[in-house]
């Protein structure tokens, strides 16, 4: 059993018409009931930018920090609407690690997983 606290915010931007950034912070910890001893406490900054190019084009990119596990993502998205109900998709996924506490000979941040994806998602009519 434990104590829990936990807070967030967050924030849409819109700079321009074509450009939303939109940002959130989200704070958890928990404390042992009786000695009041930390059991966990964990934060994660979470931010993603999108940009409109044209009607059928649009980009956007998801970075996300998460401080208890020392991680940062970062997931970019290209999209292609041909019309309503058929888009292309083409992305990758980038996830660094900061390794500076392992015991291995790798320092600092590093990528520690890539993926790579595309997607054609196309509405078939019978």
């Amino acid at each position: 059993m434990g104590k829990e606290f936990s807070g967030g915010m967050s924030a849409d931007i819109r700079p321009i018409d074509r450009v939303l950034f939109s940002t959130s912070y989200s704070y958890i910890q928990s404390d042992e009931l009786n000695t009041d001893e930390r059991l966990f406490s964990q934060s994660v900054w979470w931010s993603r930018l999108s940009l409109q190019i044209s009607r059928e084009f649009s980009m956007r990119v998801v970075l996300q920090y998460n401080d208890r596990r020392n991680t940062l993502d970062i997931d970019p998205l290209l999209t292609y609407r041909i019309n309503s109900l058929t888009v292309f998709y083409a992305g990758s996924t980038h996830d660094y690690r900061d390794l500076t506490l392992a015991d291995d000979e790798r320092d600092g941040w590093t990528l520690t997983e890539r993926q790579f994806f595309v997607k054609l998602q196309y509405l078939f009519q019978i």
